[in-house]
């Protein structure tokens, strides 16, 4: 082997705070790294300087075997030789804190670390003198938004201000956003619109019939005629309620012009979304568990297309969840976003609600405030037998926006229900429906984060990039000598960084 060589070791998954329950069919069987992407990592120029060793066992759980992961070009070893040896270790859920003490001083742990809601995480890597690199925190740098969707937003910037002003006495939350069908411009239209107060509604444009008759003193319809076009007795039924109509399809040339437009006045953000991530997964998994709750565990029985679902957020893990209810014949999806949330408009939501489904993380407002308190449960303002899925989940350090959720789930125990309301909050979604799909995804995420950031591998710190810099815990300790540094690659391109001017 070569002496410089950085040594990768992939973990299996296994038991850890995020997965307390032993039981091999209720805890995480996924990894991150699967052969063809260590195939394409070692067949990269690094190849000379990176050595791949894979715990035995890892991948088993979604049918890659030891055999498999020899071919393309890794070492199996036993987990104590895994975390001894290796300069990086990569996992998706943290190791526990033994696994994290197990590693050498100086090496790099990546993963879903959440040292926020795991404060013992940080503690151990601290005093095993172990870098964390916490994959949720690695973001695009700078911001990647396509041409379709700054059109979309542009589109709303101009449309649904000037209606607004237009339309006398009318004010942001009395104008509703109805979406007919889902696409990424139509998303991005909604996320927009909802900036200015706007009530959204997702309408499904493969339901037999859509009732699109609501309270809102004025409708906006927002088609796509080139995706699924609304039948002439749904249209003629808008105009009749003077609603204004807007079809994608007609911008023709303009849609440049607009998209071009959006770039001039919104200059690009130096980070976008986060670059290793299931978010959408994790929406479509939550929706599709809470239908199947609705429909076999509450006592209403309600099947998609006669259920009423609400879903709160506009971000990544909402768009899945709305992508899945209009999938399974949800006529009518409701949108809650900022202005919705608010304790004095959110309760007509909850009324009427079988499915809740909560996309929204409250950041620095956590604790301080909840989106649905316990009130509106122990009040039946949400009703007896209705399901609330939480897919940001929560801890006693990270408190949810569902108040009665304490805590997450996990896939041993996943829902509990209180005062007739069914919760879930599962951590780990696609868990539950996408184990190895959501494995394949990560781990192509994963090692082309790998590969682009490889002068980070060789040559430490001093070459990470800005979105990977920003998730990186240094916890390299000073060595005795530059000869100790020098016996491990890796702990030695830290050194060069940390302690040179010393």
């Amino acid at each position: 082997m070569h002496s410089d060589a950085i040594q990768i070791g992939v973990a299996r998954e296994g038991f850890s705070p995020e997965n307390p329950c032993r039981k091999q069919a209720a805890t995480d069987l996924r990894v991150a790294l699967v052969p063809p992407d260590v195939e394409r990592l070692l067949s990269q120029r690094l190849s000379a300087r990176v050595r791949v060793l894979v715990e035995d066992g890892a991948g088993k759980g979604i049918s890659f075997t030891p055999s498999d992961y020899e071919k393309a070009g890794a070492r199996i070893v036993s987990s104590r030789a895994l975390y001894a040896e290796s300069d990086v270790v990569l996992k998706l859920k943290g190791p526990s804190d033994d696994d994290i003490r197990a590693m050498k001083p100086g090496a790099l742990l990546s993963c879903f670390a959440h040292l926020a809601s795991f404060p013992g995480r940080a503690q151990a890597a601290r005093d095993a003198q172990v870098n964390v690199l916490s994959l949720e925190e690695v973001l695009e740098s700078p911001a990647v938004v396509t041409r379709d969707v700054a059109f979309a937003r542009q589109l709303a910037s101009k449309t649904v201000p000037t209606l607004i002003l237009e339309t006398p006495r009318l004010v942001g939350d009395e104008l509703e956003v109805l979406c007919y069908g889902f696409s990424k411009e139509m998303f991005a239209f909604a996320q927009q619109s909802a900036r200015f107060g706007t009530r959204v509604s997702f309408l499904n444009g493969e339901a037999d019939s859509i009732s699109v008759a609501s309270n809102a003193a004025k409708q906006l319809f927002v088609y796509d005629s080139s995706r699924a076009a609304p039948s002439p007795v749904m249209l003629g039924e808008l105009q009749a309620q003077d609603a204004t109509l807007l079809d994608f399809e007609s911008f023709g040339d303009s849609r440049e012009k607009l998209a071009t437009r959006y770039f001039l006045r919104h200059p690009t953000e130096p980070f976008g979304i986060r670059r290793v991530q299931c978010l959408t997964e994790t929406g479509v998994c939550g929706a599709r568990y809470g239908f199947e709750l609705l429909r076999e565990i509450s006592p209403r029985a309600r099947h998609a297309a006669d259920s009423t679902v609400v879903v709160l957020g506009y971000g990544n893990v909402a768009e899945g969840a709305i992508l899945e209810a209009l999938r399974q014949g949800v006529p009518r999806v409701h949108i809650v976003g900022r202005e919705q949330s608010h304790p004095s408009r959110i309760e007509p939501y909850l009324h009427s609600a079988d499915l809740i489904i909560n996309g929204i993380d409250l950041g620095a407002e956590k604790g301080l405030r909840h989106i649905i308190t316990a009130a509106h449960v122990a009040d039946n303002i949400v009703g007896s037998g209705a399901v609330i899925i939480d897919l940001v989940g929560g801890s006693d350090l990270e408190p949810s926006a569902i108040e009665s959720i304490p805590g997450c789930t996990f896939l041993d125990n996943p829902y509990f229900e209180k005062s007739g309301v069914f919760f879930s909050a599962l951590w780990g979604w696609p868990m539950m429906y996408m184990m190895r799909e959501s494995a394949a995804t990560y781990s192509k995420q994963i090692s082309s984060l790998l590969v682009e950031a490889q002068d980070f591998l060789l040559r430490g710190v001093g070459a990470v990039p800005a979105g990977v810099e920003r998730a990186l815990y240094v916890n390299t300790p000073r060595p005795r000598s530059r000869h100790a540094a020098s016996q491990s690659p890796f702990l030695k391109s830290w050194y060069s960084k940390q302690w040179s001017d010393l």
